[in-house]
């Protein structure tokens, strides 16, 4: 799975009820389309489904995975500060993380 559907999950296992589009596109860096394209693949996979006020939510399975590799009780919120960035690019990776002020703290390879 890749991390962007991670986060995903993550971000439905933390926020429940409180499911906000927008926070998740910002989050992400991505399009909505982009967004949901992800949301749906992962629903039709199993691991999201639809609650009554028809927003995405955690299934069973997805909760099984996050179990699995031990993201139950991880929390978006503490995941995303200010020093966490997400560029798209066009690698096979999609994205790369660049923590805040690298270049300042690297002092190269020795």
């Amino acid at each position: 799975m890749k991390l962007k559907d991670e986060l995903i999950l993550i971000y439905t296992n933390t926020v429940r009820e409180q499911f906000l589009l927008t926070e998740l596109v910002h989050m992400l860096g991505m399009t909505y389309e982009q967004v949901l394209d992800i949301i749906q693949a992962l629903v039709n996979n199993g691991y999201l489904e639809y609650s009554e006020s028809q927003f995405p939510s955690l299934s069973k399975h997805g909760m099984e995975y996050l179990n699995t590799v031990g993201l139950s009780e991880a929390d978006i919120y503490s995941l995303y500060n200010e020093s966490t960035v997400l560029l798209n690019i066009t690698h096979p990776s999609k994205f790369v993380y660049i923590p805040l002020n690298f270049n300042m703290k690297f002092k190269g390879y020795k």
